[in-house]
């Protein structure tokens, strides 16, 4: 046994320096790849501690015993030292799955969360602006494994990135009331951000009386982000569009600070989609905005529903303007349908929908643009069937009257599209899968209505 413990010692040390050399190039891999925080967390992690430091103590065990020993002896040390020897050379195989686990990007991300949430519990016992700003560069670390797949084209991780900021966005709001005040300050150290760093003064006030620099900065992130993975990646986009409506309807308080920077940041994601000429995404985003719309609008908060409607007016002029016809007609329709949620139980919304619905197309107006401007009078179209049906014959004349200083050729031909569209579903696969071109059979009959009453005058 003395001589096999002598030849061990040889073993386990070669074994240990394969072992950590190929830990660390699987670390380092891995964090030029994602972030370089997973060196950090490796290094802090307890496994990874007490494996490796298990493997040094049975190497100096094996030469230790090898050296004080006699050789002619057989003790409980040789035994021991064995034992030692086996179970490193049998936990070797399973230490290198836990380790490709460990450095796996989702479990990463998960500890990175964690280490955050931690953090801001820390602070909120004692206020310590060292865990402040721990949480604030865990928000910068998740961002960098997102930008790293987005580059890598790996869809998996980034959405992954995205449910992680959201859940840890919701989990902070749990922590927000028992926070002391130190935490909302914008002092020189919180400014220096890089995302608050090119903020003017007043901005920074506002975000410190709002006490919405946390919100702000993963809000800010997600903006970041739709500029980054458009087009190859809509997948992410529209899952920040959706989860930015999560934020807004199921976690923001009524007025809060949440709410409207949910509304910016939905105003920022179309301007950025616009922008980069991307209509399908674009597209999906209105969708999702208009849903916070109508759920504000059951809330009876008109203002801000009035806000939306404006935003919607201005970001489909926006996209006629820069050469996407396709957004005017867009955002018709979802005024339309979110006029048509408000007619029961949110009536208070209607007047400022339907205002911006009939101003939706008036800057542009010209008969060389025909194509571009029938989607925005099949929704007018839409909209007084739907007036008509629930019995309000003033709104309905307005649109009518309105209808009236249109080309009545055009009209007439799209109020025989309208009767004669049978399909509910659009024919090829789209994000929401609507026809805009359909109408309920119970409202079409509404459409000769309308046509007499063009007719008349």
């Amino acid at each position: 046994m003395y001589e096999a413990l002598a030849d061990s010692a040889e073993i386990v040390a070669g074994v240990l320096g394969i072992a950590v050399t190929v830990v660390a190039i699987i670390v380092e891999l891995a964090a030029t790849r994602y972030n370089h925080r997973i060196t950090d967390l490796f290094i802090r992690e307890p496994v990874n501690v007490l494996v490796l430091s298990f493997f040094v103590a049975t190497t100096l065990m094996c030469i230790w015993v090898s050296a004080v020993s006699n050789p002619a002896d057989s003790s409980w040390l040789h035994s021991l030292t064995m034992i030692m020897i086996t179970v490193a050379l049998l936990i070797l195989l399973p230490y290198f799955a836990y380790v490709f686990s460990f450095i796996s990007p989702i479990n990463v991300i998960k500890r990175i969360s964690a280490g955050a949430n931690a953090r801001i519990r820390a602070f909120a016992k004692s206020a310590d602006a060292s865990q402040r700003l721990r949480a604030a560069e865990a928000i910068d670390e998740v961002q960098d494994v997102m930008r790293s797949a987005i580059d890598t084209g790996d869809r998996d991780i980034a959405m992954n990135c995205v449910e992680t900021l959201t859940k840890l966005l919701i989990e902070y709001q749990r922590h927000r009331e028992i926070l002391p005040e130190p935490w909302y300050d914008m002092d020189a150290t919180a400014a220096a951000d890089p995302d608050f760093v090119s903020l003017e003064p007043s901005a920074l006030q506002h975000i410190a009386e709002t006490k919405s620099w946390f919100e702000y900065k993963v809000l800010s992130q997600f903006h970041s982000t739709v500029g980054s993975c458009i087009p190859n990646l809509r997948e992410v986009a529209n899952l920040i569009s959706i989860k930015t409506r999560l934020l807004a309807i199921e976690v923001a308080e009524p007025g809060s600070a949440l709410l409207d920077l949910c509304l910016i940041a939905f105003n920022s994601y179309l301007r950025t989609t616009i922008v980069a000429r991307d209509p399908r995404t674009a597209y999906y985003i209105l969708s999702q905005y208009r849903m916070v719309a109508e759920e504000l609008a059951q809330k009876a908060d008109t203002d801000r529903v009035a806000t939306i409607a404006r935003r919607f007016q201005f970001y489909g002029q926006l996209g006629f303007n820069t050469g996407q016809p396709f957004l005017l007609e867009v955002c018709a329709f979802d005024l339309v349908q979110l006029l048509d949620s408000c007619i029961d139980n949110a009536k208070g919304s209607i007047d400022c929908l339907l205002d911006a619905l009939l101003e939706l197309d008036r800057e542009i107006r010209s008969e060389t643009q025909e194509a571009s401007l029938t989607g925005v009078r099949r929704a007018q179209l839409h909209a007084a069937a739907i007036l008509l049906e629930a019995g309000d014959e003033a709104r309905a004349d307005r649109v009518i009257a309105d209808l009236m200083t249109e080309n009545q050729t055009r009209i007439n031909r799209i109020i025989s599209q309208l009767q004669e569209e049978g399909d509910r579903q659009y024919w090829e696969l789209t994000p929401r899968g609507i026809n805009f071109s359909y109408l309920e059979p119970e409202r079409r009959s509404f459409l000769e209505t309308i046509r007499a009453r063009l007719n008349s005058n």
